[in-house]
């Protein structure tokens, strides 16, 4: 566990998203808004996420992806479209030093 005990970053942390996934990728391109989120062709969709990387990388270890823990992406923010649910995903760099700890 951990407790954030100061946070002088001037924006806003947005901790709705989890680590991308195949499976994540391909829900996005059934639904027709892979190239909208991503930015780029669907053509160029990877064959694995984060999640898999990340599964693989541990497996020798004994962990298993459901041990995995969700990444704690502090400096991202999240655009929800409540009309269309849709979603807008980007990070944002500090203009001035800031620091979580």
């Amino acid at each position: 566990m951990m407790t954030i005990v100061e946070d002088t970053f001037e924006d806003h942390h947005d901790l709705q998203e989890g680590m991308c996934s195949r499976k994540r990728h391909e829900l996005a391109a059934a639904k027709g808004i892979w190239e909208r989120t991503y930015g780029r062709p669907l053509a160029e969709m990877p064959p694995r996420g984060c999640t898999e990387n990340l599964g693989t990388a541990l497996a020798p270890y004994g962990i298993a992806i459901e041990g995995v823990p969700i990444p704690f992406n502090i400096f991202q923010n999240m655009i929800i479209h409540g009309d269309t649910g849709g979603t807008r995903t980007f990070t944002s760099a500090p203009e001035a030093a800031g620091r979580a700890r």
